[in-house]
């Protein structure tokens, strides 16, 4: 402990002889340590009164409660080609797309159960673009029943503005499949040569 005292010049009045006046002894640490202490107190008394505050405007966290039975998700149509489909079943149109790849689906619309404002995926399977309604799809009907086909897409599947496509509707498979035209006339010029081979037999 560090003890100070002090001593101050003073008069006597009966005699008037100087006299020394000695205070009494104290510890300085002491006091600073009190000071600090009181210091001390006063801040956690604040930060106490802060976080008490916080905890009132802040409310408490609630948990969701999880649904007693999974949600259940929609299928969604497979993507491929429609194999063993009746004949009678499919429906086709002759379109043009432009120079955009914009070609006109309207009068398949129907048949398939699509409107405009519809959400499609469009996939390229070999030489054909299948397309195939979803409600996260990347492309959109169009108000005139117009659907436009990525420049990716026309070019696998060999689709161009100077040829037209051929369109064709399988509702049992929920897809419309986008054939180029070349595609079509191969498969006829086939056709064809097997009914002369027949016929010459």
């Amino acid at each position: 402990m560090d003890f100070h005292h002090f001593a101050f010049g003073a008069t006597d009045r009966r005699t008037g002889r100087p006299v020394s006046l000695t205070l009494p002894l104290f510890d300085v640490n002491a006091m600073v340590s009190a000071d600090d202490d009181a210091m001390t107190t006063s801040i956690t008394q604040r930060t106490d009164t802060a976080e008490r505050l916080v905890d009132a405007l802040v409310p408490p966290a609630t948990k969701r409660a999880r649904p007693s039975t999974p949600l259940a998700v929609p299928a969604l149509p497979a993507t491929r080609l429609p194999v063993g489909s009746s004949p009678s079943s499919l429906h086709l149109t002759i379109g043009r797309p432009d120079l955009s790849g914009r070609v006109s689906i309207r009068h398949l619309l129907r048949v398939m159960h699509w409107s405009p404002g519809d959400r499609v995926d469009q996939t390229v399977l070999d030489d054909a673009v299948i397309i195939t309604r979803r409600p996260t799809g990347r492309s959109v009907i169009n108000d005139r029943g117009d659907l436009t086909i990525p420049a990716t897409a026309r070019a696998l599947a060999h689709l161009d503005a100077s040829n037209q496509v051929v369109l064709v509707a399988a509702p049992d498979e929920h897809s419309l499949i986008i054939h180029a035209e070349s595609t079509i006339t191969a498969l006829i010029a086939q056709h064809y040569a097997r009914q002369a081979i027949d016929h010459d037999g």
